[in-house]
């Protein structure tokens, strides 16, 4: 699997990727590693994330997930780069993004995976803000 990586990190080239206004709903159940995550704003409807276990990768209601990267500005008015290291977007990875997201505007998450064809795609990035 080839790793996705980010060359110039610069409000320019945050600008070159196509976003559309969407917000992340998140519903945590009572068993702790279990949510449901939803993408909002997308053309096509919502990108649904749905439950996971905390060594599980999430599931894509089109396609497979194998990886994200976010962007998003800290309390500070820092902007910082999350990718994941493990292939997925997994609970851990979550997890990760939800701690350092909280209360901050998120540029750009850009997910990475297949479609049900089995070809490499980058889910439409978006901008929005996390809510709990």
């Amino acid at each position: 699997m080839k790793r996705f990586f980010f060359f110039g990190f610069s409000l320019f080239a945050i600008s070159m990727f196509g976003q559309t206004t969407g917000t992340i709903h998140i519903e945590k159940e009572q068993i702790k590693e279990r949510y449901s995550v939803q993408f909002s704003g997308q053309e096509n409807g919502p990108l649904i994330l749905r439950d996971y276990l905390v060594d599980k990768c999430l599931l894509n209601n089109k396609g497979l997930i194998t990886s994200f990267q976010v962007i998003i500005e800290d309390r500070t008015g820092e902007w910082r780069l999350l990718r994941n290291q493990g292939g997925c977007f997994s609970a851990i990875n979550y997890q990760a993004l939800e701690q350092l997201a909280s209360g901050s505007n998120i540029e750009f998450i850009n997910i990475l995976g297949l479609n049900d064809s089995g070809n490499k795609i980058i889910f439409p990035g978006m901008k929005f803000v996390l809510k709990k």
